[in-house]
């Protein structure tokens, strides 16, 4: 037996919530004599109420079996994908907020070039730079002004 968590809508608005008791081997559902005796008062004149469960993060759709209870069917999620599939997907097609977030970063990691570069220019002193420290320079400024546009452009229509 496995305790769930149901909710009962009825046609007038009224939801009632409770605990109920599970038999996963049978796909029974027992509802505590509290919930059964509020929900004929609430029932009075109207239709069964739509009844969905909550087991162990499970949604169940369930129906009357005609006594103090209801059988449980497994209401279909959505398709769990792979992590390198939604990475992919996330960089294939983003969504407003993702791409705003990828923004952030590519702005984040411009500042970072602009402090590597002041720091490697302040390290090698203020003498005669060899060709190959004043190419290291130059292609932390172009690494910086890279990123600091593909952060505008990716960060363009996000609100």
């Amino acid at each position: 037996m496995h305790i769930g968590k149901i909710t009962l809508t009825f046609t007038n608005s009224i939801v009632l919530t409770g605990d109920v008791s599970f038999n996963p081997e049978t796909g029974l559902v027992l509802l505590p004599s509290a919930l059964l005796q509020a929900m004929d008062t609430v029932q009075e004149g109207e239709c069964r109420p739509h009844a969905v469960m909550m087991v162990d993060g499970r949604y169940y759709r369930l129906t009357p079996d005609g006594r103090d209870g209801f059988a449980a069917e497994v209401v279909p999620g959505p398709e769990r994908r792979s992590w390198t599939v939604r990475v992919i997907q996330s960089l294939k097609k983003p969504t407003n907020e993702q791409r705003q977030q990828m923004g952030r970063s590519t702005h984040a990691l411009a500042v970072s070039a602009v402090v590597g570069a002041a720091g490697f220019a302040h390290s090698l002193g203020f003498g005669l730079w060899t060709l190959a420290q004043g190419a290291e320079l130059w292609g932390l400024f172009v690494a910086a002004v890279v990123l600091f546009a593909i952060g505008n452009i990716l960060s363009e229509n996000s609100k």
